[in-house]
């Protein structure tokens, strides 16, 4: 049995994340079920409607819409999963973890004609990634993996979300970076380090920045939330 892979990923917050990465044959089978689930779609629509029936133009118009984009359409709308991946239980996360972007899952796709010769299968054989995986900062890891520690990545990542609203003010999260960042350390220190205790940590904080109504590992995840939201979104 081939040794499976493992991939580290390191966050912009210096978090080591170690996932089980998705083999070359693994990939190869999720693309040719994507292959096939697109061209039976496909089929399905044009019987069921009739599209065959439309004039020239309009049916080469909706033919390269739908083959062109199907895969890409289901990695972003899906987060990270196309029919492929979810059946060979595999998906795509980018850099920080969290489900690739409109951008970066633009970019594995327009990459992909060149990574379905042999530069791809080169590339996989080596290391797990494609080229389309460097150039967009994406990998493809085991969902079985991803499901271990989605509660804690959804939780400590909630600031990438679109909808993120910050529970502290812009002011109030700048004072972290006082001291020479000794807060934003204790932040830190309280969530990931098991040497520290989070109540100690976040009572540290609280002396600077008034909690609201959460015990103190919830104080500090909000805080590291806020705080990387404000510094991914400068005024």
């Amino acid at each position: 049995m081939a040794k499976k892979q493992k991939v580290d990923i390191t966050t912009a917050e210096y978090v080591l994340l170690q996932y089980e990465g998705a083999s070359t044959g693994v990939r190869i089978s999720a693309a040719i079920l994507d292959w096939f689930a697109c061209w039976i779609s496909f089929a399905i629509i044009v019987a069921t409607f009739d599209i065959s029936g439309a004039d020239d133009t309009s049916f080469y118009l909706f033919s390269t819409i739908y083959l062109g984009f199907f895969t890409l359409a289901q990695e972003y709308f899906f987060s990270g999963v196309t029919i492929g991946k979810k059946i060979m239980k595999i998906r795509v996360v980018n850099e920080i973890c969290a489900p690739p972007s409109l951008i970066e899952c633009f970019t594995r796709w327009l990459i992909f004609p060149l990574d379905s010769f042999i530069v791809g299968l080169v590339l996989m054989s080596k290391n797990g990634r494609r080229l389309g995986d460097y150039a967009s900062g994406c990998f493809v890891v085991s969902r079985n993996v991803r499901n271990e520690i989605a509660p804690q990545i959804l939780r400590d990542y909630k600031y990438v979300e679109p909808n993120y609203k910050p529970k502290y003010t812009r002011e109030e999260i700048a004072r972290l970076d006082e001291k020479n960042g000794f807060y934003l350390d204790q932040m830190n220190s309280g969530l990931f380090n098991p040497t520290f205790v989070p109540s100690s940590c976040a009572a540290l904080i609280r002396k600077i920045i008034h909690g609201h109504n959460e015990n103190d590992v919830d104080f500090l995840v909000n805080l590291r939330n806020d705080y990387y939201y404000y510094k991914n979104n400068k005024e």
